[in-house]
């Protein structure tokens, strides 16, 4: 696979099955396949583009929640939500990835002893040869 015309945000979403919302209409890269497979990833463009709407209205607000109020507002530990950690952990990951938002942003959300430990991956630095499954 030719993976130097992707961005390391748009392998992500797609190794982590996320829809690249922030990949739509992009004409940057060349053949952006994701809008023909929409309803191949299991986080879905509904989901991420709720989290994007939530967070960045909370950036503009400068009340920018830690990761275990977001984990609160998506209700993640209630059966039937439709919504689980791992949800929003790769949504955050994706969205780091793509730039989105200010360091100040991610400092706030993942604040120290506000989050799980997991959620530390969020701001790693990504190797494509290490973090990607598929090749």
């Amino acid at each position: 696979m030719h993976h130097g015309e992707y961005t390391d945000a748009y392998l992500y979403a797609w190794d982590k099955c996320v829809y690249p919302v922030m990949q739509d209409g992009d004409d940057s890269v060349p053949r952006m396949q994701h809008e023909h497979y929409a309803n191949q990833f299991l986080i879905t463009k509904e989901k991420v583009n709720d989290v994007i709407q939530n967070l960045d209205q909370c950036w503009l607000d400068d009340a920018v929640p830690t990761f275990y109020k977001l984990e609160n507002q998506y209700k993640v530990r209630v059966p039937g939500s439709g919504w689980n950690r791992w949800d929003l952990v790769h949504i955050c990951r994706y969205l780091y990835l793509n730039g989105t938002f200010d360091d100040e942003f991610w400092s706030k959300l993942l604040t120290r002893g506000k989050h799980h430990t997991e959620v530390n991956s969020t701001r790693r630095k990504f190797d494509r040869k290490d973090n990607i499954g598929f090749q």
